[in-house]
Order: C-alpha cells, then structure tokens, then sequence
C-alpha cells in the first residue's frame, strides 16, 4: 500500500514592479497597475487556499491596506493585492479574501497577482519597497 498527501510547492516569476509612480503627472489621480505571475504546484485534488499578508507597513496609508516605504524614512506609498485585473476582491490573509481552487492535476498551476497603488498620493522621489509573506494552505 501507498499512502499519498497532499503536498504543495510555489514559485513566483520575480517580484511585483509598480516600475515608476508618477504623483505629479500620470498618478495625480490615476491608479497604476502591477502583475506578478506564481506557480502553485499541488497534489490533484488538493484544496488550496493562497493568503497574501499586509506586509511590513500595514495600514500606514489611510485607504491601503499595505504601504512601501522609502528608505528608513517615514514616508509611504500606499497599494494593495488583488485577485481579479478589475481589482474588485483585494487579497489578503484571512477568509474571505483568500485566493481558492482545487488543484486538477499535479502541473503547474499559474496564478496572477493584481496590484494597484492608488492615484493622488503626494510622496518625494525615491524607491519605496515592502516585503510580504505569501501563505498556501492545503
């Protein structure tokens, strides 16, 4: 006899690149939008949930629910996870805004990611940057 588990491993493509955020042009009040791709890689049949966390500045942008920063000062850029390209389900760590499916098959499943940083945010020039955790429960 074999017993088999369900077991689950994720990559991700590279890392969610805003690429440049424009608060006195483009971004004045138009949002910019952000891709990453991951893959999810499952025993069949296995039920998996994905969980985004709120990062390393959660909530220090009223209207974000995750912030970058730049550098080690106290400025921030607001922008949040989503799980659909219309940014209407925001993704996070906890039901119900977990990313659900159940695995067909043990290949690859390619996951995006949807990102968005809100327009009108008055910030200086400089790289603003955030780590997450990324949870797959099975």
């Amino acid at each position: 006899q074999a017993q088999v588990n369900a077991n689950c491993n994720f990559t991700s493509s590279n890392t969610m690149d805003f690429v440049s955020y424009d608060p006195a042009g483009a971004n004045a009040t138009a949002h910019l939008g952000g891709t990453v791709l991951v893959d999810v890689r499952c025993t069949r049949g296995a039920t998996v949930q994905i969980g985004i966390d709120t990062g390393a500045n959660p909530g220090a942008v009223g209207g974000s629910t995750r912030a970058m920063r730049l550098g080690a000062t106290t400025d921030y850029l607001g922008y949040d996870f989503y799980q659909d390209a219309a940014y209407g389900t925001l993704w996070t760590n906890s039901a119900p805004g977990w990313y659900s499916f159940v695995s067909p098959s043990d290949t690859p499943n390619t996951i995006t990611m949807h990102g968005r940083v809100p327009g009108g945010q008055d910030v200086p020039a400089g790289l603003y940057q955030d780590t997450v955790m990324v949870t797959v429960n099975y």
